[in-house]
C-alpha cells in the first residue's frame, strides 16, 4: 500500500491551507477559485515506526491493519505474540512440552477459574522455534503489505523453568533477555530467507528482558522495543531522567551501546488503572522524544494516549514523530484556537497549571498505578474555576462546550475519586460533593462513556465513592441518574441514609460453635477498597481491603449498633488474607479505639483463612461499636502492603 500518496496528499492540503485537527475539528478554506502553483513537496518521518492511538473519521487509520489482522482474514499480534504463535488449545494436550515448566514442576497449564490466561513457551524446544516459523511465515504470505511482525515472550511472569532454558540466562530466571533472542533471532533468520523486507519487533519488557543482553545481539532484521515500564521505570509523567526512571534511563542507554540500529520504544504516556484521572504526560513525552531521537531511535508505539486533553496529544506528538525538533507551542496553540476556539485561553489557563503542578510538586504518575494524590483540594478548586470560565466562553457553542467538558469530567473525576464520604477525606461540603458528582454524571451521560476505570464498572465505582449503584445498563439511563442531575443534594443524602442503615445495625444474626453474633454487611465498610470480588490465585470473594499508612485506603472501619451491651465473652471471627508478598503485613485492629489486636497478621497469602480476635469484657457497649483496621507500615510498590477481609463476624458466648 502506497501510504506515501496519502502522506503526500495531506501535505497538499495542509499547503493550501487545509487542517485536520480531530475528528470533528477540521478548518478548510472557502475559495471562490483553487490556484495550486508548482511546487515540489518532499519529506519523510524522522521514526519510520510511529504508532499513536487515533482513528479517521471516514474509514481506518494505517495501523488499523497492524492491529486487527483479523478484519482481513489472518491473526496475528504485535505485543504479545506467543498465544498466536503457539496456539494454546491447539498443541497443549499432544504436546505439553512446548508450554513453559513451571516453579512446581508442572507444564504450564490453564487454570478454569482465572481471570485471565498467559501463554509463555520453552524457549529453549527447537519444535517450537519452528512451529512459530512456520505461523510466521503464513502470516506473512497473507499479509504481503505489512512490514512489522511482533516475535516475543507472553505477558507476566510465567517463564520457563527447565535447566535448558535457564542455561540460556544470564542470570539463571531473572535476566532472560539472552533466552528470549535466542528464540527471537532463530525464527527472524528463517523469515530474511523469504522476506528480508520484513522487521521482527521484540520487547525488552519488565525485569525478565529489560537489561540489555549479555551475549546474544539481535539480527538485522529484529527491532527491540525497549519498554519504559515498572518497576524498572516508577513515572511517566516525567522523562527518563527522573529518579523514579533511573535504572531504565541505564537499562536503555545499555541497549543503544550495544545494538543502536536495532532499537525502538515501546512507551506508556497514560494511566491504566483510573482512565479518566488526569494524567501529566505531555511535556514527558516531548522530552523522551528528544532523547530517543538524539540516540537515533527510528520508532515508538504509544501504548495508549491520556484521556484528558487527548486530541490535542494527538495531533501534537504525531506532528513530533515527523519532525522531533518542531516547535511545540506554536502547535499547541494553534490546536487550541481551533479546538476550543472562545474557550482556548481558559483552557490553556489549565493546561499550563496541571504541568505546572506535575513538574513543580513533583506529582508522579506511574502507568500501572492509581494516582489519587495527583488532583489536590487545590487543584479541584483552581481548575473547576478556570474550566467553569471556559465554559462560558463557548456556551453558546455546542460543539466546543462539550470539547471543555471532557476536560472538566477529568477533574471531576480526580477529584470525586480521591477525596469523598466513604474513604472519610471529603474536603468540600456534602453539599458541593453532591453537586459535583451530578455534574460528573451529566457529563458523563451527554457523553456516553460506559467505564472509567480498568477494574470497576461504573455502577461499582460509584457505590464506592458515594454508595450510590445504578441497576440498568448502561449506567446513565437509570432514572437514579435522572434524579441526581435534577437534585443533587436531596437524592444523594436519600441514597445514603439507605445504606447508612446496614453501616450502624446488626448484619443477619448468626449462630458459630455455640454463640450468637452478628455478620458486618462489606457494604457498610467505609474508608476501604472495595467491596469488589477477588479471585487471583484463589476461590473469588467478595472483599474489602486496606494498604499502606502511604495510600489513599490506610484504614477501613464499620459500626454495630447494638441495643444493649453484652454480658459474655465477645470475639471477632475474621476471614481474611494476606497480600501475596513476602512478609505478613502488620495491622492494628480496635473496638471503640481500644486495640484488640497490633502485629502481623495471622492470615495466609493467596487464599482466605479464619481467626478469631478477643474483645476484651467492658469495651462493646449499647449503641453505636465501631471496629476499625488499620495498616501500620507504608506500601512500597502499588499492589504491595495489603490485607483484604472477606467476612467479619462479631460473636458473644450466650447470646
Amino acid at each position: 500500500r502506497d501510504v506515501g500518496t496519502v502522506h503526500g496528499a495531506y501535505a497538499l492540503l495542509r499547503h493550501l491551507g487545509c487542517r485536520f485537527y480531530a475528528p470533528g475539528c477540521e478548518s478548510i478554506p472557502q475559495l471562490d477559485a483553487l490556484v495550486i502553483p508548482e511546487i515540489t513537496l518532499a519529506a519523510s518521518p524522522f521514526y519510520e515506526f510511529r504508532q499513536v492511538t487515533g482513528n479517521l473519521k471516514l474509514g481506518h487509520t494505517p495501523s488499523d491493519d497492524l492491529m486487527n489482522p483479523r478484519e482481513i482474514g489472518a491473526s496475528g499480534n504485535i505485543v504479545h505474540s506467543a498465544s498466536y504463535l503457539l496456539p494454546y488449545d491447539e498443541y497443549h494436550e499432544q504436546h505439553p512440552e512446548y508450554f513453559a515448566l513451571q516453579k512446581d514442576g508442572r507444564r504450564l497449564t490453564r487454570d478454569p477459574d482465572a481471570q485471565r490466561f498467559d501463554v509463555h513457551l520453552c524457549l529453549s524446544n527447537p519444535d517450537v522455534h519452528r512451529i512459530c516459523a512456520e505461523r510466521m511465515l503464513a502470516l506473512m504470505d497473507i499479509q504481503h503489505d505489512r512490514k512489522f511482525f511482533g516475535v516475543s515472550q507472553g505477558d507476566g511472569y510465567a517463564w520457563c523453568e527447565c535447566e535448558q532454558c535457564r542455561a540460556l540466562d544470564a542470570v539463571p530466571g531473572v535476566d532472560m533477555t539472552d533466552r528470549l533472542l535466542e528464540y527471537v533471532n532463530s525464527i527472524a533468520r528463517d523469515i530474511a530467507q523469504k522476506y528480508p523486507d520484513k522487521r521482527i519487533l521484540t520487547l525488552a519488557y519488565t525485569n525478565a528482558t529489560s537489561p540489555p543482553p549479555t551475549r546474544v545481539m539481535p539480527e538485522p532484521n529484529v527491532m527491540v522495543q525497549y519498554c519504559p515500564y515498572p518497576p524498572r521505570t516508577g513515572c511517566q509523567s516525567h522523562d527518563l531522567t527522573c529518579e523514579q526512571n533511573a535504572q531504565s534511563y541505564t537499562d536503555l542507554m545499555g541497549w543503544l551501546q550495544k545494538c543502536p540500529e536495532n532499537m525502538y520504544i515501546f512507551d506508556y504516556p497514560t494511566g491504566y488503572a483510573n482512565w479518566y484521572e488526569p494524567f501529566g504526560s505531555f511535556w514527558a513525552m516531548k522530552r523522551k522524544l528528544d532523547l530517543y531521537s538524539s540516540h537515533g531511535v527510528r520508532g515508538i508505539y504509544y501504548c495508549g494516549t491520556p484521556k484528558n486533553f487527548n486530541a490535542l496529544f494527538i495531533y501534537v506528538q504525531s506532528r513530533l514523530l515527523w519532525q522531533p525538533d518542531a516547535a511545540v507551542e506554536p502547535l499547541i496553540d494553534e490546536f487550541m484556537a481551533a479546538y476550543y476556539g472562545a474557550a482556548a485561553p481558559q483552557v490553556r489557563e489549565y493546561f499550563d497549571y496541571m504541568h505546572r503542578e506535575i513538574d513543580e510538586r513533583p506529582v508522579h504518575q506511574m502507568c500501572e498505578g492509581a494516582s489519587p494524590h495527583t488532583v489536590t483540594p487545590e487543584w479541584a478548586d483552581k481548575a473547576l474555576d478556570m474550566l467553569g470560565r471556559a465554559e462560558d466562553a463557548v456556551r453558546d457553542d455546542r460543539a466546543r462546550l462539550y470539547r471543555v467538558r471532557a476536560e472538566k469530567l477529568c477533574v471531576l473525576f480526580g477529584d470525586l475519586n480521591a477525596r469523598n464520604p466513604i474513604n472519610g477525606s471529603l474536603a468540600v461540603s456534602g453539599d458541593v460533593f453532591a453537586q459535583r458528582l451530578a455534574e460528573f454524571c451529566a457529563i458523563g451521560r451527554t457523553m456516553r462513556i460506559g467505564q472509567f476505570t480498568r477494574r470497576l464498572t461504573t455502577d461499582e465505582w460509584l457505590y464506592r465513592v458515594a454508595r450510590i449503584r445504578p441497576q440498568r445498563s448502561p449506567w446513565y439511563s437509570d432514572p437514579l441518574i435522572e434524579r441526581l442531575v435534577a437534585d443533587p443534594v436531596q437524592t444523594l443524602a436519600a441514597e445514603q441514609t439507605l445504606y447508612s442503615q446496614v453501616e450502624v445495625s446488626a448484619g443477619p444474626m448468626v449462630e458459630v460453635g455455640g454463640a450468637g453474633g452478628w455478620r458486618l454487611e462489606l457494604q457498610g465498610f467505609r474508608g476501604a477498597r472495595g467491596p469488589e470480588q477477588y479471585a487471583h490465585e484463589c476461590p473469588p470473594r467478595e472483599a474489602v481491603w486496606i494498604y499502606g499508612t502511604n495510600t489513599r485506603n490506610p484504614q477501613m472501619w464499620t459500626a454495630l449498633r447494638l441495643e444493649k451491651a453484652p454480658r459474655g465473652q465477645a470475639r471477632l471471627v475474621l476471614t481474611a488474607q494476606d497480600d501475596d508478598k513476602p512478609g505478613a503485613v502488620r495491622i492494628r485492629i480496635a473496638v471503640n479505639g481500644q486495640p484488640v489486636f497490633e502485629g502481623e497478621n495471622r492470615f495466609v497469602e493467596r487464599g482466605w483463612s479464619t481467626e478469631e480476635v478477643a474483645i476484651p469484657p467492658g469495651i462493646l457497649k449499647q449503641g453505636e461499636n465501631e471496629i476499625r483496621f488499620v495498616t501500620l507500615d507504608e506500601s512500597s510498590a502499588a499492589d504491595q502492603g495489603w490485607f483484604m477481609l472477606a467476612e467479619c463476624m462479631v460473636l458473644v458466648e450466650g447470646e
